[in-house]
């Protein structure tokens, strides 16, 4: 007769629950994948955390460089812009003489007194550039070859005469011409070497015929 007995297979039981085949108990096994920071010390600061400092101080480094990168920046912004506003100026001071010349001109040949007539016309034409407008001082014009001197008193000169046309000797022209002496009286005021490059004189001359021309 066999007798037959149960005996529980090596591993068995809760004891086997805990151990891996190696026979080191599963907490073991924990510890040794957990993180060194956090082992039997609770929550501590990792590698990155400790990587802060070094973060901060490089962001304010950069926001130095920033701030002098902005200043360049600005800088040359604000040069542009002066530079679009001063010849923005100058082009219009360029069109208002111009425009003086000529009107001055038309309304001195259907007067009397041309040379008076369109020399007061051209003075009110350029009346917005808030500038003194005056004649050429005594001496320093001459009338047979209607040339002249600008006048240091004034900023802008305008000088009238009348001469023989060129075109034909029986006839006579009316010649004005009115000059802005702009680097004395500039209309915006202008930044340090700004002057190399914008004209010292605006000037305009026009000529018209005055007496009716001759059969």
């Amino acid at each position: 007769m066999v007798h037959m007995s149960y005996v529980p297979a090596a591993g068995g039981g809760p004891e086997s629950d805990r151990t891996y085949r190696s026979g080191v108990p599963t907490e073991n096994v924990e510890k040794l994948v957990q993180p060194p920071e956090i082992q039997e010390r609770g929550l501590a600061l990792g590698p990155r955390t400790w990587r802060m400092p070094k973060r901060l101080r490089r962001r304010r480094d950069e926001r130095g460089a920033e701030m002098v990168e902005f200043a360049l920046v600005v800088v040359l912004l604000i040069a542009l812009l002066y530079g679009i506003i001063t010849y923005g100026l100058i082009l219009a001071a360029q069109s208002t003489i111009t425009q003086a010349a000529a009107d001055a001109a038309r309304s001195g040949i259907v007067t009397t007194t041309p040379v008076a007539t369109a020399e007061a016309q051209a003075c009110i034409d350029i009346g917005w550039m808030n500038k003194t407008c005056g004649t050429p001082a005594t001496g320093s014009y001459n009338t047979t070859n209607c040339t002249f001197s600008p006048n240091p008193a004034d900023a802008i000169t305008a000088f009238a005469c009348t001469k023989t046309c060129p075109s034909n000797v029986n006839n006579q022209c009316l010649t004005v011409s009115v000059s802005y002496n702009y680097s004395g009286a500039p209309l915006f005021p202008e930044l340090p070497g700004l002057n190399v490059i914008t004209p010292s004189t605006i000037s305009s001359t026009n000529v018209l015929q005055v007496s009716t021309p001759s059969s």
